[in-house]
């Protein structure tokens, strides 16, 4: 009995096939008679008797009819509501008017003109609070160009006070540094004044002394007056109020950079060579050989225009003497 039941291995897979294909035949049989008839209950839900369909549209055309037509209910809007919108549109364009209207517009000095004179001439809040505030840092306007540069004021809002604008002839210095500058007897020189002769202007402080000097001597000179404002610290208000007593003497006798002697540290510790040039500057020496003249070191490219200009004065070109040695 036993060995009556018993299938080798390729029996045993025939029949699981044979068992595979019955149920999926069973499966396709019993859907294929589920769609068929979900598909008649469709067909029968939406099939429609004629004499129900004719109805339908007798009483569609019935209520149509009851209704009045959308272009009729558009033009009566428009005839509702035209007549309470165009006053709204006329009040407004009076209001902006009326405003332009209230501007008091009149002669006026930028340098003295109060916060509540500027709103009164339209300018915003925000312009006119930029406008004080530069004025109350020691800034002071010579030129009406000046007062384009003001944060905020609008081209419409320049162009409305224009020819209100009176500035007159600047004579005095600002009046963040004043009087003891015009009654100081001596003029500085800039590049043989001490701590304390500096200190003897207005505005100047040991802070700025000692910044000055300091910065001098770095320089190895100031070439020019206007070297002085370089120093942090001076603001321009300051620096135009100290400018017309200062002199310049020795500006030919510069402490120059041996440009094609100096070592990378040395060259670093100069105000007009950023760390990066200065070490870009050696190698390119090291590379091309000495620098003959300043055409020849304008052949350095990580240099801008501005650059050059400022750090020619200083450069010596001076070439070891190899017989010496």
């Amino acid at each position: 009995m036993r060995s009556f039941f018993r299938y080798n291995r390729n029996e045993r897979r025939g029949m699981i096939a044979l068992i595979i294909m019955l149920l999926l035949l069973v499966y396709f049989r019993y859907r294929h008679l589920f769609q068929r008839q979900f598909f008649q209950h469709d067909v029968q839900a939406s099939s429609v008797s004629s004499t129900h369909r004719d109805t339908i549209q007798q009483i569609n055309r019935d209520f149509e009819k009851s209704i009045p037509l959308k272009q009729d209910l558009i033009k009566n809007d428009r005839n509702d509501i035209a007549p309470k919108s165009i006053p709204k549109r006329k009040s407004k364009n009076k209001r902006k008017e009326i405003n332009k209207s209230t501007y008091h517009l009149h002669k006026f000095d930028p340098n003295k003109v109060t916060y509540d004179e500027l709103l009164n001439m339209g300018i915003s809040k925000y312009a006119s609070k930029n406008w004080i505030k530069y004025m109350d840092m020691g800034g002071q306007f010579r030129s009406i160009e000046q007062i384009k540069s003001i944060y905020g004021l609008t081209d419409e809002s320049f162009n409305r006070i224009v020819d209100y604008v009176d500035i007159p002839e600047f004579k005095k210095p600002s009046e963040k540094y004043p009087s003891k500058l015009l009654n100081y007897p001596n003029q500085v020189d800039v590049n043989l004044a001490g701590e304390q002769d500096w200190k003897e202007l207005r505005g100047i402080g040991d802070v700025l002394s000692k910044r000055i000097v300091k910065f001098r001597n770095s320089l190895g000179g100031f070439h020019s007056i206007e070297q002085v404002a370089l120093v942090y610290g001076i603001e321009d208000s300051l620096f135009q109020s100290i400018k017309p007593l200062l002199i310049l003497s020795n500006a030919q006798s510069l402490e120059k950079i041996k440009i094609n002697q100096i070592s990378e540290d040395s060259l670093k510790k100069h105000p007009f060579f950023t760390w990066k040039q200065a070490k870009l500057c050696i190698a390119y020496r090291n590379q091309h050989g000495a620098f003959l003249d300043f055409q020849a070191f304008k052949n350095l490219r990580f240099f801008k225009a501005k650059d050059f200009n400022r750090i020619k004065p200083y450069l010596s070109y001076e070439v070891y003497n190899d017989t010496a040695l």
